[in-house]
């Protein structure tokens, strides 16, 4: 530890002492000011749609979830982020096209911050749930478009990169409707689904660990200097941490739980209306993130305003006649989707607290896997060509930006978080802690093995996706049609408009700094 802070003040004072003399060291100043408010909006953003369904379910308060966010943010950076900042780095374009413009080129990557951290502040501010990866990819081909005109993009790769945005939802929303059914068929819609659902949590623990732990063992990571490990090598490690997991969740929090079941007053569903929980909103967060509440069976999630001719209403239990089919392919399917009128009971739903959490923890991990590069991938690359005149990109990532930049995220969710938070946990669709768990879940998985694979996928893409395609087969009120129209054209707008933000600052700044300097 000693050796590893002498050798940080020895760099330090080197550095310090080359920049008094360096006409180029207000570059690293600004690009290092920009990469920090770019993690902060990004945090603001980003984080809060991975910990959005957990709010809103009241599985975590906004507390807890800034607490989880943090570590495993980090965590999620540290182990396997790195893949996708060779991506983002050097997939995009190419490079060379600067070599012989080096001052150039490192505008062009505080342009690239800059024209990032503007949108995602004013999505923010407008609470909008946008992408990062969107951001990054646009400021980079409006900068590059403004300085180079189609030069040097690699179309190809970047259409791949696209494609991949578009799949994301999809295969998250179809990953969170397939846990969705082995919950409804084996849990909820069994004879006694409480006791069955304290029984399947182990399962379910030992399960999310082998998926989970298999993905992240399988590509080994850079920065732990941990190699590749085969299939057969993946599977015992992967098997031996989900045993211990389960064990651990039936020993020392299975027991807990169990005991809060039995405390519990079970009355009659009681559901409240979103308009009675829109007046706790503001100006304190705090009235609604108190946790999970009962005895009522669910909250129902409706926009302010809507349904005002009474405050609460009571459902009634399902009869058989409205599961029947009509037809025998009609039937099947049915019998084969969510039940939207079936109810669920609070006990069951407060076994799949603890699990919500601890989707909440991968879904963390899952985003510091693939977005924390998106903050310091620009920064990263300025420094390189500053440092070392490194214009293909050939470094690796120095952890000390990795740091910085996982600060920033944590600095921006603490502070702003709450806006986006709101979004995603009040005003898409109903939510429980079993939907909750299923949406984050199937997010997290798709997400990390995204990232495992190389694509800086959208992880907003993924959270909406699940939670649009589970709201959609499983709340009786679906999903609120306004408000997804709303988030569809912040997506529809990110790329662009962040392209332009980055093309006027890279023309102002090739107007008023790039023609008062020389080449290195």
């Amino acid at each position: 530890m000693q050796e590893w802070l002498a050798d940080k003040y020895n760099y330090i004072s080197e550095g310090l002492r080359h920049a008094s003399n360096d006409e180029y060291i207000w570059m690293i100043i600004v690009g290092t000011i920009l990469a920090y408010i770019l993690g902060f909006a990004m945090g603001a953003n980003d984080v809060s749609n991975a910990f959005g369904t957990s709010v809103g379910s009241r599985a975590l308060s906004l507390t807890q979830a800034y607490i989880l966010a943090s570590i495993f943010e980090a965590l999620g950076a540290i182990i396997i982020g790195y893949n996708v900042i060779d991506t983002v780095r050097r997939s995009i374009y190419d490079v060379g096209i600067y070599e012989s413009e080096p001052v150039l080129f490192m505008l062009v990557q505080i342009a690239v911050l800059g024209g990032c951290s503007l949108w995602l502040l004013l999505a923010t501010a407008l609470k909008m749930p946008v992408s990062a990866s969107h951001s990054l990819v646009g400021a980079i081909l409006g900068s590059t478009l403004a300085c180079k005109g189609f030069r040097g993009i690699y179309w190809e790769m970047l259409l791949y990169i696209v494609g991949s945005w578009f799949l994301s939802p999809v295969l998250a929303g179809l990953t969170s409707i397939t846990i969705l059914l082995l919950i409804e068929h084996n849990i909820l819609q069994s004879r006694d689904p409480v006791n069955r659902a304290l029984f399947c949590s182990p399962f379910i623990v030992f399960a999310c660990f082998v998926v989970n732990g298999f993905i992240v063992l399988l590509g080994g990571s850079k920065i732990l200097n941990t190699p590749s490990l085969s299939i057969w090598v993946c599977i015992p490690i992967c098997t031996t941490i989900a045993v211990l997991a389960a064990s651990f969740y039936y020993y020392l929090i299975l027991p807990q739980i169990r005991n809060k079941i039995d405390e519990m007053i079970i009355l009659e569903p009681l559901i409240f209306k979103k308009d009675d929980l829109s007046s706790g909103v503001s100006p304190s967060v705090k009235e609604i993130t108190d946790g999970f509440c009962h005895p009522p069976r669910y909250f129902r999630r409706k926009l302010a305003g809507r349904d005002s001719d009474s405050s609460f209403e009571y459902t009634e239990t399902p009869t058989s006649s409205d599961s029947e089919g009509s037809g025998l392919f009609g039937g099947f399917w049915r019998n084969l989707m969510p039940k939207k009128d079936l109810e669920i009971d609070t006990r069951v739903m407060k076994a799949f607290v603890g699990l919500q959490v601890m989707s909440a923890c991968f879904a963390g991990f899952a985003h510091g896997s693939n977005d924390v590069s998106n903050a310091i991938g620009p920064l990263t690359t300025l420094m390189n060509a500053y440092r070392e005149k490194d214009f293909q990109q050939k470094h690796e990532t120095s952890i000390d930006v990795l740091f910085f930049g996982i600060c920033s995220i944590c600095a921006g969710l603490w502070v702003l978080g709450h806006r986006v938070i709101l979004t995603i946990g009040l005003d898409m669709t109903e939510m429980n802690p079993v939907t909750g768990f299923v949406m984050e879940f199937g997010a997290a998985t798709t997400t990390i093995l995204a990232s495992k694979l190389g694509l800086p996928i959208s992880t907003t893409h993924c959270v909406i996706g699940a939670v649009v395609a589970v709201g959609w087969v499983k709340s009786e009120t679906g999903v609120d049609i306004k408000v997804i129209k709303q988030i569809a054209a912040s997506w529809l707008v990110t790329v662009p408009v962040s392209g332009i933000f980055a093309g006027i600052i890279i023309l102002i700044l090739q107007a008023t700094v790039y023609k008062k300097f020389y080449f290195f």
